[in-house]
């Protein structure tokens, strides 16, 4: 997992980039700056309905949870 912040000027957006071994979504959070307990690395679960835009799986506002460690 990774995550990209906004420019200062800009609404609250988190854009998390999802990598499960056999490719890469799109998770974004509008309105949102940070999601509580999760840092780059970490393993999540998320549950959305997922659309596509420019070729590329993505989950808007998904839930979300952490997963143990490996």
């Amino acid at each position: 997992m990774a995550i990209t912040y906004p420019e200062a000027h800009q609404l609250p957006q988190l854009t998390v980039y999802v990598h499960d071994g056999t490719g890469t979504a799109v998770a974004v959070w509008m309105g949102r700056s940070e999601l509580p307990g999760v840092r780059v690395g970490d393993r999540i679960h998320l549950e959305a309905t997922v659309s596509v835009r420019s070729g590329q799986p993505v989950l808007l506002n998904p839930y979300y949870r952490l997963l143990e460690s490996k």
